[in-house]
């Protein structure tokens, strides 16, 4: 009928509509299929040409998979694996950052532009040399210290002949070498550790004391005043500037001396580790003190200079133990948290980095104030004892996380500050012979006395003659303190320079013999602290590889390793109790029961025993009833 739909029209329409999608849907998909046959054709042929140069001889002679490292390497062996591709090891790490320097600078460059660089690309520069230089240097196991130092020469001499950057301005290279300095001070006064210095105080006071600040200090003092002729206050503070023994070459070699068991038995590690802060710490205080009277006010009376020292040392010291104090409620120790009901709080927050931030503003208030308020010799001491002060009363939890982000703080700016350093030495006055051959005297005068008195200064801790001689021989680097110290007495006198040529330049023609007398003093330490910033520079140079070499070769040569008893024991008698004396002596003893073996079956139940550090022990009969 005509009112009906035709039902097989619409099926054939249908139908012919899905034939269509379908022969679209294959021609697509064959497409596909030639284009990506085309393809893997490619990849397969460009994947057998890689095979094949692969196989070439002189292609593998530069893998480092097909060319392995000998059992028993030579140098040359090393170096051959080293310069194989693809880049790996220590040379891939050197590239890495070689091209991370070149982006940053580029980006540097882009940013400021051609006419904009100016002391901030200066210091780009500097900070990212000297850490590459450090890291190189480091790997041929020096202090990265003495790449760090060479790389601030080399630049700051190769600017100042060809003139690229603007230097840096003295103003801010001192603000930056404090808050280098600042860090340092933190660190010391965190790692102090009351409770080792209580246990071998006798020990630990005589060799932080003795050979420093009593024999060397006044040693070089005496020498430089008769070689370079310079006033003997200035030289007394060189002295303690050189007295001071480096944490940062000392403690790292001590640690992988400890790790593989030289010395631990007689406590030889912890011996040096904590005196070395002491060292420090007696070190700055006094060259604190002598700053503060050679840099007071020259038109006071002799007496108001010598009561002025101690009077800046019990100002310092005195307003560390209040923030001290403070710092250790605020913020709140995790045993300070408690809820409604007095119980400790769950899942308490983290306060480590207030802590930190508080702690470095506390640093940086006390060195840039204290100078505001002339009072110098109270930077210095007030940050120390800050930092001790405040960690007597935090506990562990506490205290481990904010020396850890010190500890992270002074690697990050380790480099700008030895790279500041050597910016402060000309070559100039380096290639005058007289200047460094007495510089090598004065160091080598106070190296001899330093040894023989730490020699002396640890005979009644009970070591034999071998042991005396590493520990001198530990005693000998200078690095963090003397790089940080040694710009000090440079930038007062600047600052007393800049404040004489005011002086003269606002009375103009009215100027008086007097302004001028102060003025050319002014010049002349000036001088002096060129020389003195010198002779730290050459006294790093020449004690932090001497010491860091000597401390590796002579430790497993002059230290015992850590002590092992053998005994043939059963399976019984390996087990050991801890018994309660009744001699009185502090230290555990264990009680080892041993039997007799006379099967060969059991000759393979031979151990040898590390005991622990504190214990003594005794063998008994397996028959005994305390078996």
């Amino acid at each position: 009928m005509r009112g009906e739909p035709d039902v097989d029209s619409h099926e054939l329409s249908r139908s012919l509509d899905s034939s269509r999608r379908q022969s679209n849907d294959r021609n697509c998909s064959h497409t596909e299929s030639h284009s990506h046959s085309k393809g893997s054709k490619s990849t397969n042929k460009f994947t057998r040409w890689c095979a094949n140069l692969h196989k070439k001889p002189f292609v593998k002679a530069l893998l480092a998979k097909e060319n392995p490292v000998p059992e028993d390497p030579s140098i040359l062996d090393k170096i051959k694996w080293y310069l194989r591709c693809p880049p790996h090891g220590n040379l891939g790490w050197i590239l890495t950052r070689l091209v991370a320097f070149l982006i940053a600078v580029g980006c540097m460059y882009g940013l400021l532009g051609p006419d904009e660089a100016g002391p901030e690309l200066y210091i780009f520069v500097l900070y990212m040399v000297s850490r590459m230089s450090g890291f190189i240097v480091s790997l041929i196991k020096l202090p990265p210290l003495l790449g760090m130092l060479l790389s601030g020469i080399v630049i700051s001499n190769l600017n100042r002949y060809l003139d690229v950057v603007p230097p840096l301005d003295p103003y801010w290279k001192e603000v930056l070498r404090d808050i280098s300095f600042i860090t340092i001070l933190i660190r010391a006064g965190l790692s102090l550790n009351p409770k080792g210095v209580l246990e071998m105080r006798q020990v630990v006071v005589l060799l932080a004391f003795c050979p420093g600040v009593v024999t060397e200090g006044p040693v070089v003092a005496l020498i430089t005043h008769f070689l370079l002729d310079l006033p003997f206050l200035w030289a007394l503070m060189l002295g303690f500037i050189l007295a001071a023994v480096s944490p940062a070459v000392v403690v790292p070699s001590l640690l992988g001396l400890q790790n593989k068991g030289f010395g631990v038995d007689q406590g030889i590690p912890t011996l040096i580790i904590a005196a070395a802060s002491i060292d420090d710490i007696i070190a700055i205080s006094a060259f604190s003190i002598v700053l503060s009277i050679n840099f007071a006010n020259q038109h006071s009376g002799i007496w108001i200079e010598i009561l002025r020292a101690p009077l800046e040392v019990i100002i310092g010291v005195g307003a560390a133990f209040v923030v001290g104090a403070v710092m250790w409620y605020v913020p709140p120790q995790a045993k300070n948290e408690l809820d409604k009901k007095c119980q400790p709080k769950e899942n308490q927050k983290s306060h480590s980095l207030a802590r930190f931030l508080m702690l470095f503003g506390c640093g940086i208030l006390f060195m840039f104030g204290a100078r505001k308020l002339h009072l110098s010799g109270a930077g210095a001491l007030g940050t120390l004892c800050t930092a001790f002060f405040t960690g007597l009363g935090w506990d562990s939890k506490t205290k481990l996380p904010v020396g850890f982000a010190f500890g992270r703080a002074w690697n990050a700016l380790m480099p700008l500050l030895f790279g500041l350093i050597g910016t402060e030495i000309d070559l100039k006055v380096l290639g005058d012979p007289t200047i460094i051959l007495s510089a090598i005297g004065i160091i080598t005068g106070g190296l001899v006395g330093r040894f023989t008195a730490t020699f002396l200064a640890v005979s009644c801790a009970g070591l034999n003659i071998q042991e005396r001689i590493f520990v001198a021989i530990a005693w000998i680097p200078k690095a963090t303190v003397q790089a940080a110290m040694g710009t000090i007495p440079l930038d007062f006198a600047r600052e007393r320079l800049l404040v004489a040529q005011h002086h003269v330049q606002a009375a103009g023609n009215n100027t008086t013999p007097a302004l001028l007398a102060d003025l050319k003093t002014a010049e002349e330490h000036v001088g002096f602290g060129k020389i003195i910033i010198t002779v730290a520079v050459v006294a790093i140079l020449i004690s932090a590889p001497i010491g860091a070499v000597g401390i590796s070769l002579t430790g497993k040569k002059l230290l015992q390793p850590k002590r092992k008893v053998s005994r043939r024991l059963s399976k019984v008698g390996r087990k050991s109790s801890q018994v309660k004396r009744t001699d009185g002596n502090p230290r555990p003893l264990y009680i080892m029961c041993e039997e007799e073996q006379n099967s060969e079956a059991d000759a393979d139940e031979d151990k040898d025993i590390t005991l622990p550090d504190d214990t003594q022990y005794k063998t008994i009969d397996a028959s005994d009833t305390e078996c």
